[in-house]
């Protein structure tokens, strides 16, 4: 097997680069690949992290992954990109600083199109020539998060596609499981949402979804040791290795999720933790002037369970103040 660089046979490790583009310096923009190829042929999972910079907890799970799998006992190949963006991990930003576009909105790129596309273009490429599962790793940047997953429903993707993206999804472990149905959502955030890698894996056959690992610009220890059990859990799924898959109970699958802003900006003091459920009318933030008085009180327009507060206190009008579900089902 041969991505970018990186050449592997089986029973080996092998790392390198992807190159994605040039920069005006003559500096090549790469993304580093980690390849392990069991002794036995089977499916390729393919675990990336860092498509936004500040989203560092996936890197390291990745690391902690790759250090303790025994090829001996791999059916097939699992790789490892940690650091997709490779620009906004050395800017410390969740965008490219060089065009200020959010690589995740980008796939499946361009050849000739800005730096961020041509950078998802020749990333994504070798995703549609390797893989046959993928899951992406983020994190909230600036929110104080639960660990929870991210899987989407797109028009015209095949039913087994979707069902296995689902059951992907839940065997990470994450009480939240937000499913997002392309078919029939308004959108939630500001944006495109087609150009995300996991979306683009799923329209062309790859089953993808997001594992968000809490809070960005930051280390959640606990979301990599989560992650280990979730990526264990799907290898067992894939066939890709023997032994008994991990159950979870009391799992949530989100249907529909809201991201209350502020108009006031100010200084944000949270009333509310993450993993909570709040009844509609509860406080979720107070905005405070630079006096301590509160200025704004924004409380929940729903039911809800709250995923994510934000935990900067400098705010501007239109922050998103939390990250909460309002309509959800148990599934175990």
């Amino acid at each position: 097997m041969k991505i970018g660089t990186a050449v592997c046979e089986k029973g080996q490790f092998a790392n390198g680069y992807i190159h994605t583009a040039w920069l005006a310096d003559g500096n090549e923009v790469r993304v580093p690949v980690m390849i392990a190829m069991g002794e036995q042929d089977g499916p390729v999972l393919w675990i990336n992290a860092g498509v936004h910079g500040q989203e560092v907890s996936g890197i390291f799970a990745i690391q902690e992954l790759f250090r303790n799998l025994d090829l001996k006992k791999i059916k097939g190949t699992v790789v490892g990109t940690p650091g997709c963006n490779p620009l906004g991990l050395k800017g410390h930003n969740k965008f490219n600083p060089e065009d200020q576009l959010d690589l995740d909105q980008q796939f499946p790129g361009k050849e000739r199109g800005w730096l961020s596309e041509q950078m998802a273009f020749h990333f994504f490429n070798e995703v549609k020539e390797t893989a046959n599962y993928f899951i992406d790793l983020h994190a909230l940047g600036g929110v104080d998060a639960v660990p929870y997953t991210v899987y989407k429903t797109a028009a015209g993707v095949p039913d087994e596609i979707n069902e296995c993206t689902e059951k992907m999804a839940l065997l990470m472990g994450a009480e939240f499981n937000c499913h997002v149905d392309l078919r029939t959502a308004t959108g939630e955030l500001p944006g495109p949402v087609m150009g995300a890698v996991d979306i683009q894996c799923i329209i062309n056959g790859i089953p993808a979804f997001m594992f968000e690992m809490g809070a960005g610009n930051r280390v959640i220890w606990s979301s990599v040791e989560l992650a280990q059990t979730g990526f264990r859990n799907v290898m067992i799924m894939l066939g890709m290795m023997d032994g008994e898959i991990t159950s979870f109970k009391d799992q949530k699958v989100v249907t529909k999720r809201s991201f209350p802003t502020n108009v006031r900006g100010g200084l944000a003091s949270p009333q509310c933790k993450p993993g909570s459920l709040l009844k509609k009318d509860a406080p979720i933030m107070n905005i405070l002037n630079a006096f301590g008085e509160v200025i704004e009180e924004i409380k929940a327009p729903y039911d809800c369970i709250v995923i994510g507060v934000q935990e900067d206190p400098i705010v501007n009008a239109g922050t998103p103040m939390v990250v909460f579900g309002h309509e959800w089902h148990n599934v175990n």
